[in-house]
């Protein structure tokens, strides 16, 4: 997008509020619109969250998706602890190794995002060790 394409707009808007006077009117109308956007990529990015299944697809590949969703939704200011996002990971929707997600819940400790992702990638390279 160039230059002029999205300074167009902008002008027009603040055209409209020329009359008005104050730049602080037209920042908070600014403020509202961007709230709004906000808002939308939040519900947006939390059901992606909520939907997101594990499947059929490796450990590191999910944990991957789940860790894109929850970085953009730091980014807009909605952060979401390791601790919640380790719950929402072990108890998510076709998560396939409830056997470990017992052990991990049982622990006295909380455990990082990382920790989360190494041991169940550890113990889906044992699972395949011990179909072979």
């Amino acid at each position: 997008m160039n230059y002029h394409s999205w300074l167009a707009p902008i002008n027009s808007f603040l055209l409209g509020y020329d009359s008005m006077g104050s730049t602080h009117k037209v920042w908070k109308k600014f403020s509202h619109l961007f709230a709004n956007k906000t808002r939308s990529s939040v519900i947006n990015l939390k059901e992606r969250l909520i939907l997101t299944k594990h499947e059929t697809r490796l450990v590191a590949r999910y944990l991957r998706v789940i860790k894109e969703i929850v970085n953009k939704l730091a980014i807009i200011k909605f952060p979401i602890s390791d601790n919640d996002l380790i719950i929402h990971v072990l108890n998510g929707p076709n998560f396939k190794f409830k056997e470990i997600s017992i052990i991990i819940n049982a622990c006295e400790l909380p455990i990082s995002f990382e920790e989360l992702h190494n041991m169940l990638v550890d113990f889906e390279q044992f699972l395949k060790r011990k179909e072979s």
